[in-house]
């Protein structure tokens, strides 16, 4: 399966059960020397992933293969296997409950391509199966490491079928930064610091589709998940694969520890600091019908949820909007509240309604390091009697460089000022070239600035977002494409979320909820 760009991640679709003496490379697994891998199915057995038995009711694979997935009913993993075509008596197969991928996973940078899936029931295990550890502390892989993957993938560029075997192959660490060159991946995507790039010496030695989801190890110990590579085998286009760093490593006892059920409900969506739009009429709004108790509460959701971007002003957070232990307290705060339809923060308004929070939600793909995905909804005690519905375009363009653009909020207005401004307030600020704001006169890839985030200012300065503007919407040519997200060195520079997959994710899933609860 290919990409935009000529990428492949590294899943698969036909079974084949003739041998093969390759998985790029490699050779045949003696039988169930790797008791922990995994084969997931989807359904009919046309697409698997690979993985990795981690707990008695958790596979670790990569966060891609959710896209082959339509729904969790149709998923199914397969411990013990060795041959695909054969019904061996230690086969367990489980069905799987729950997908949770990384909070930083995006697909089009590849950036933290690893999932959990909880299944429905133990696994028991045996001879052939058992669970692969997780390290305890992250090493990073030096460059030249010998390392081994595995996987049931295809055997050659040519070949679309997979092995019918488990397949193994040795590949050595290649230096991040040679990867990021112009003779390799040339920034595109960048190989970042949570990603490792692996390969035969001259080629012919990878991972390839149907691998995805795989363990890497390194020395006897389980250091990275296979996630994408570009053709397969090829010289100087190594197999790249997502690194168990230590977040990803708190990640996983922390997911595995305190998994709950995703809520639903009546969410209102906004960024950390939360402003208030709703005393500014955005181009192409509509407000919702008033209604009954009984009635609002689900055409206010299915507006919210569906088709608008309602912001909340919770002016007395002074705190950075993008602090972890800020979005875990969150969950556990149930006098919290957030004002909507605020113009002036410190003068009674006839139209100023207050909501307590009774739950709040991250982005299941939201991550403090890279700022990807800078998103969470607030769930209210009660319904709500009126709301704005600003709506998302139906398709997504990028801002070209140069465009002007508006946002707003009520957030500091100077470097030195720490309260922030009473009223609502607007300023133009212009698109720049993303290229540019990578460049190592602006961000310098730290952080990197992705596909999915503009930068934009004044051309000299002066005009920006700043400290409690997070969340406000950025209007270009009377298009809501934005919302504010993080700063660089005071507000010098804003970076702001492009909505192009907050799109997809409004119109075809319920956030977060990959799977339902049962």
């Amino acid at each position: 399966v290919y990409l935009e760009q000529p990428y492949i991640l590294l899943y698969n679709t036909v079974l084949k059960t003739s041998h093969s003496t390759e998985i790029i490379g490699g050779k045949e697994v003696p039988k169930h020397s790797m008791p922990y891998m995994v084969l997931v199915h989807g359904k009919n057995n046309e697409i698997f992933c690979g993985g990795a038995l981690i707990a008695p009711k958790w596979v670790i694979t990569a966060a891609h293969c959710q896209n082959i997935f339509m729904q969790c009913s149709s998923m199914k993993v397969l411990l013990g296997v060795h041959a695909r075509s054969k019904n061996d008596k230690e086969i367990q197969i489980r069905k799987v409950k729950n997908t949770v991928p990384h909070p930083c996973f995006h697909n089009t940078d590849k950036v933290h391509d690893i999932m959990l899936l909880k299944l429905k029931e133990t696994v028991k295990p045996n001879k052939s199966i058992s669970t692969l550890n997780v390290p305890e502390q992250f090493h990073d892989v030096k460059s030249g490491s010998n390392c081994t993957i595995a996987g049931w993938g295809t055997t050659s560029n040519r070949d679309n079928q997979g092995s019918d075997v488990l397949m193994e192959v040795d590949v050595v660490a290649i230096d991040r930064k040679k990867c990021n060159g112009k003779n390799y991946f040339n920034l595109n995507p960048v190989i970042t610091e949570d990603m490792l790039c692996a390969g035969g010496q001259r080629g012919k030695k990878d991972s390839c589709k149907g691998d995805s989801g795989g363990p890497l190890i390194c020395n006897k110990v389980f250091r990275a998940i296979t996630s994408f590579g570009k053709g397969c085998g090829l010289q100087k286009k190594p197999g790249v694969y997502t690194l168990l760093t230590q977040k990803h490593i708190e990640w996983i006892k922390k997911t595995i520890r305190s998994f709950y059920t995703i809520l639903t409900g009546s969410f209102v969506l906004l960024l950390h600091e939360l402003l208030s739009v709703l005393d500014r009429k955005i181009p192409h709004s509509s407000p919702c019908k008033k209604c009954d108790k009984e009635t609002c509460n689900m055409q206010c959701s299915h507006a919210l949820e569906h088709q608008s971007f309602l912001k909340v002003s919770l002016s007395f957070l002074s705190m950075a909007s993008t602090d972890v232990a800020f979005i875990v307290v969150f969950i556990y705060i149930k006098k919290m509240k957030v004002v909507l339809g605020a113009h002036s923060r410190s003068k009674p308004e006839k139209e100023k309604k207050e909501f307590t929070v009774t739950q709040a939600v991250t982005h299941p793909r939201f991550d403090n390091k890279t700022l990807v995905n800078d998103l969470m909804l607030l769930q209210v005690t009660y319904f709500i009697s009126f709301c704005v519905s600003v709506n998302v375009p139906e398709q997504f363009h990028d801002v070209k460089s140069g465009s002007n653009c508006t946002i707003a909020g009520w957030g500091t207005t100077s470097n030195r000022d720490n309260q922030g401004s009473d009223v609502l307030m607007e300023v133009d600020v212009v698109a720049i070239d993303r290229k540019k704001c990578n460049g190592k006169n602006y961000f310098n890839l730290n952080p990197v600035i992705t596909q999915d985030m503009l930068c934009a200012g004044g051309k000299r300065g002066k005009k920006d977002s700043c400290k409690g503007d997070s969340g406000g919407p950025l209007i270009c040519n009377k298009k809501f494409v934005a919302v504010a997200s993080f700063g660089y060195k005071g507000c010098l520079f804003v970076c702001l979320v492009l909505l192009e997959y907050i799109y997809i994710l409004l119109h075809n899933t319920p956030f977060c909820e990959i799977c339902p609860s049962i």
